[in-house]
């Protein structure tokens, strides 16, 4: 669904209105991003959790009725056939990279099974790549990559949900097991991130044609990683007047990155092929974004059991049986002890928690650094520019 809304806007607008399009499509899914989680807060107080996969069905039928009269056909006047082995192999490298990733910190590094996934999913990946570079129908045009503009905004949007959804995974967590808000109360202090995506896409555009793409992009990369690198100071009792500022300065810097990159991705691509475009640019997004939740996560439940442990060392052996998989878990373990106990136990694990979130978060800031000096270097300001110019607004 989503690559088909990119690729019919960019049929329907003309390249100089282009930009500007783009960036309202990136402020609305940032409303979408900043109002799921306070909706779902407000159906799992007041209704059952379960509401809010119901909740779609009006939403859905409401889309699908809108899309049916307002939104034009377009397709390829020459649509390639689906080979389905090759997209088994594409799904079975992922899932088995992610897996690895996810069950390394827990088994070990050296375990079978994880090694066994390492290997499995190099070897899918490695014969899914050598059937596309042989058929001249290729699920993932690898030819698209040699494009500096493509490949750039790829690699920005790569980079930016890589750091983002790491984020994400942890912030929730320490929102309600860490800061002890309702789901109601979580999902009211994530809203802003719609208000810092709103303005971030809407100002890019008009950014972008006075200082070019890589500048806009690299700035957003930049603050993107300052605002995560800050949250490596939050502890337990970090108030919401710190919190909030910085998850809208994380909101404002991705809506920089994706509007601009998401046009110089499109900006590249063949008319013939903006469906083909638009589902790799969501592909690179939704993978980087898995891979940021296993990387970032692994790293935040491997650092959370080594501080957990060293935390309750004094403790009696019925107080830390249980509380290395999860501050989940370890909250529950609580509720079963005495007073002294529990509250010992519970402090213990929400400092541990609020520090490993702090360490693990600074993955996400290497990356984004990294994808900033890289697309410095790589990403054409403008379409037919071949050198990146950066320069300070």
């Amino acid at each position: 669904m989503m690559p088909a809304t990119l690729a019919v806007l960019v049929d329907i607008f003309p390249r100089e209105e282009r930009g500007r399009a783009i960036g309202a499509w990136a402020a609305i899914a940032g409303v979408g991003l900043g109002l799921g989680p306070l909706l779902g807060g407000v159906l799992i107080e007041y209704f059952d959790w379960r509401a809010v996969f119901l909740v779609n069905l009006p939403i859905v039928a409401l889309a699908l009725g809108a899309g049916l009269a307002l939104v034009p056909d377009s397709r390829d006047p020459a649509p390639p056939p689906l080979d389905l082995p090759r997209a088994a192999l594409s799904v079975g490298a992922v899932t088995l990279l992610v897996f690895a990733i996810i069950e390394a910190p827990a088994r070990g590094w050296g375990d079978p099974a994880v090694l066994g996934a390492f290997a499995a999913a190099l070897a899918l990946g490695g014969a899914f790549l050598t059937r596309e570079a042989r058929t001249p129908h290729p699920l993932l045009d690898l030819g698209y990559f040699r494009q500096p503009r493509f490949a750039g905004g790829a690699l920005a949007v790569s980079v930016a949900f890589f750091a983002l959804f790491g984020m994400v995974f942890g912030f929730t967590q320490y929102l309600q097991l860490v800061q002890g808000n309702s789901a109601l109360e979580a999902g009211l202090r994530t809203s802003p991130i719609a208000l810092g995506l709103m303005l971030g896409a809407g100002v890019a555009p008009r950014l972008v044609v006075r200082f070019g793409t890589t500048t806009v992009v690299v700035a957003g990369l930049v603050a993107l990683a300052l605002a995560l690198a800050s949250m490596a100071l939050w502890t337990p009792g970090t108030s919401y007047a710190a919190v909030g500022p910085t998850i809208v300065l994380v909101a404002l810097a991705m809506g920089l990155i994706v509007a601009p990159a998401a046009d110089a991705v499109m900006g590249a691509t063949r008319e013939a092929q903006l469906g083909v475009g638009s589902a790799i640019h969501d592909v690179t997004r939704q993978l980087a974004g898995a891979l940021g939740v296993a990387v970032v996560g692994s790293a935040l439940a491997a650092i959370y059991a080594r501080r957990i442990e060293g935390a309750t060392a004094t403790l009696p052996e019925a107080a830390r049986e249980g509380t290395r998989d999860s501050v989940g878990g370890a909250l529950e373990v609580a509720a079963a002890l005495p007073a002294g106990e529990a509250a010992a136990l519970v402090e213990a694990a929400r400092g541990a928690f609020a520090d490993a979130f702090g360490i693990a978060v600074l993955l996400g800031v290497g990356v984004a650094l990294a994808g900033a000096l890289a697309l410095a270097r790589l990403l054409p300001p403008r379409e037919g520019e071949s050198a990146p110019a950066v320069r300070a607004p």
